[in-house]
C-alpha cells in the first residue's frame, strides 16, 4: 500500500507537481548559469580594464622615456660646439605634454587600493620629474652654467620616476596574474555549481517521475486485475486501494459496481429459482393435460364414429329428399295442367253467366 502524499492526488495534481520540479529545476540552472556568467564577466571586466591599465602604463613608460631621451639629446646639443641653430627644446616640451596627458588618462582611471597607491606615488615622482626637467631644459636652452647639475638632478628624478614605473608594470603584473587565477578559479567553481544544480535536477525529476509513475501504474494494475477477476464471474472483489484522485473515484465506482452486480445475481438466482418451481409445475400440469388430452381424443373418436354415422343417415335423408322433389316436380306438372283447364272452365262458367244474365234480362222485359 502506498503511503506517499502523491499516491493520494489526481493525475493532474501529479503531472503538475512534475512540471514544477522540471520547471523550478530549469530555472535552478538557469540561476546558477547567470551567476556564473556574472561572476565570469566580472572577472572579463577587470582583466579587460587591467589590460587598459597595464596598456595605459606602457603608454607612459614609453613616454617617460621619449621625455627623457629628448631631455638627453638637449643635454648632447648644449654640448656640442658645432652647433649652428639655438637651441629650442621643442622636442622635450612636446614630449613631456604627450607624457603629462598620458599620465593623467592612466590617473582617471578606476582600480583598485593597491593600484591606487602606485599611481599616487608615480604621479609624485612625475611631478618631481617634471619640475626638475623643466629646469634643466630652460637652463640648456639658455646656456647657464648650471645646466649640468640640474641636468643631473633631472637623471636622479628620473631614475624615481622609472623605480615607480617599474612598481606600477610588476603591479599591473601581479595584478593581472590574480585575476587570470581568479577567473580560473571562478570558472572552475561555477562549472561545479552548474554539474552539481544539473545532477541534482537531473536525479529529482527522474525520482519524481519514478514516483508518480508507480502512483499511477500499481493502482492501475490493482484495477486491471479486479477487472479481469469480475470479467471472470468472481464478484468477491471488494475494494480496490487505488489512493486517490482519478483512479480512486474509478475504485470506489468499480466498488458500486460490483455491489450491483452482486445484487443482481441474487435476483437473478431467486428468478431462476421460481423458474424451477413453475416449471416443475408446469410439467405437473402437463403431464395431466396429456391424460386430459388422450380423453378428449377418445371422445374426439367417438364423436366422428357418430358423425359418420349420422352422414351416412343424411345421405339417406338426402336422396329420400331428392326423389321427393321429383315427385314435387311432377306435383307440380299436374297441377298446371290442371289449372289450365280450370281457366278453361272458369271461361265457360263466365259465358254461361252472361248468357244466363242476358236470358234473365229478356225474361224481366
Amino acid at each position: 500500500m502506498d503511503r506517499n502524499p502523491i499516491s493520494f492526488s489526481g493525475i493532474g495534481v501529479k503531472l503538475t507537481i512534475l512540471s514544477v520540479a522540471v520547471f523550478l529545476g530549469i530555472g535552478a540552472t538557469i540561476f546558477i548559469g547567470w551567476q556564473a556568467l556574472s561572476r565570469l564577466s566580472f572577472t572579463i571586466g577587470s582583466q579587460s580594464s587591467s589590460a587598459t591599465v597595464s596598456f595605459a602604463s606602457y603608454d607612459i613608460q614609453q613616454r617617460c622615456f621619449v621625455t627623457w631621451l629628448s631631455l638627453f639629446r638637449l643635454h648632447e646639443d648644449s654640448l656640442n660646439a658645432r652647433r649652428k641653430a639655438p637651441l629650442s627644446g621643442e622636442d622635450y616640451k612636446s614630449s613631456l605634454a604627450d607624457a603629462e596627458q598620458v599620465l593623467k588618462n592612466l590617473l582617471a582611471l578606476r582600480v583598485g587600493k593597491e593600484t591606487a597607491a602606485v599611481f599616487g606615488d608615480l604621479d609624485s615622482a612625475f611631478k618631481g620629474f617634471q619640475d626638475d626637467a623643466d629646469k634643466a631644459a630652460a637652463a640648456l636652452v639658455a646656456g647657464d652654467k648650471q645646466a649640468p647639475n640640474l641636468f643631473q638632478f633631472a637623471g636622479y628624478s628620473f631614475s624615481s620616476l622609472e623605480a615607480q614605473l617599474t612598481r606600477l608594470d610588476n603591479a599591473m603584473r601581479q595584478n593581472s596574474a590574480g585575476l587570470a587565477a581568479d577567473g580560473a578559479k571562478r570558472a572552475a567553481s561555477a562549472s561545479r555549481a552548474l554539474a552539481l544544480v544539473s545532477v541534482f535536477v537531473v536525479l529529482l525529476v527522474l525520482f519524481l517521475s519514478i514516483v508518480i509513475v508507480r502512483s499511477i501504474t500499481r493502482p492501475l494494475g490493482r484495477l486491471v486485475g479486479a477487472f479481469e477477476s469480475t470479467g471472470e464471474g468472481d464478484l468477491r472483489a471488494s475494494c480496490v486501494d487505488a489512493g486517490g484522485g482519478e483512479l480512486g473515484l474509478i475504485s470506489c465506482r468499480f466498488e458500486g459496481l460490483v455491489g450491483e452486480l452482486r445484487v443482481l445475481a441474487t435476483t437473478v438466482k431467486e428468478k431462476l429459482g421460481q423458474l424451477e418451481d413453475e416449471a416443475r409445475a408446469l410439467e405437473s400440469s402437463m403431464a395431466e393435460s396429456g391424460e386430459s388430452a388422450q380423453l378428449i381424443k377418445a371422445r374426439v373418436d367417438d364423436s366422428k364414429t357418430k358423425l359418420e354415422e349420422q352422414s351416412e343417415a343424411v345421405q339417406r335423408v338426402s336422396s329420400s329428399i331428392d326423389s321427393l322433389i321429383g315427385s314435387i316436380g311432377e306435383l307440380n306438372a299436374k297441377i298446371e295442367s290442371q289449372s289450365d283447364l280450370i281457366g278453361e272452365s272458369s271461361a265457360s262458367v263466365e259465358q254461361m253467366i252472361a248468357n244466363i244474365e242476358s236470358v234473365a234480362a229478356n225474361a224481366q222485359s
